[in-house]
């Protein structure tokens, strides 16, 4: 089997290293391990982030402290005036867009669902079913398109494998 580089499964397991010390071939196995182990180094650095941005963010606020690079953050240098409003309106409208943008899409759902069951859509069961088929139609394509990725052949592959209790040789192209 062969395994892209420029893939992303390369990228999660092999990516931190540098040019020099990504391996040419190596075990399924050991790849798939390598590729949940940066997965699970994603979630638990995002998750980090996370906390320090929600909670440590406002209270360094508050006591007076601003950000200035990560190495010397969160109590690094006090603020010698207040943050702007601006800064403010832009996380605000931020948020505002996304919530715009996902009510436009349920409304282009919902009119295309009226447009197409007419008045079946009048009731809440009708709108619920309308959603729903809307919904299963866009999970199926896009788990056709999901079954054509480098992805879900190597989480194929390997499954195949631990199930025959043999881990094939893979090359990384």
């Amino acid at each position: 089997m062969q395994v892209s580089r420029r893939g992303l499964l390369y990228k999660i397991a092999y990516g931190y290293r540098g040019e020099l010390n990504q391996p040419n071939q190596s075990n399924l196995c050991q790849f798939f391990r390598a590729v949940i182990g940066g997965v699970l180094l994603w979630v638990f650095v995002i998750l980090l982030e996370a906390i320090v941005f929600t909670v440590i963010t406002p209270i360094a606020f508050m006591a007076g402290y601003k950000p200035t690079r990560m190495g010397d953050w969160p109590l690094s240098k006090p603020m010698s005036f207040q943050p702007k409003i601006k800064k403010i309106w832009k996380v605000i409208g931020t948020i505002l867009l996304f919530s715009i943008v996902g009510l436009f899409c349920l409304g282009i759902l919902w009119l295309l669902g009226s447009w197409i069951f007419g008045s079946v859509i009048e009731s809440l069961v009708g709108r619920a079913i309308v959603i729903s088929i809307f919904s299963i139609l866009i999970a199926w394509t896009a788990w056709r398109l999901w079954r054509k990725t480098e992805t879900y052949q190597v989480i194929k592959t390997y499954i195949r494998a631990k199930k025959d209790k043999v881990c094939p040789i893979i090359e990384f192209k």
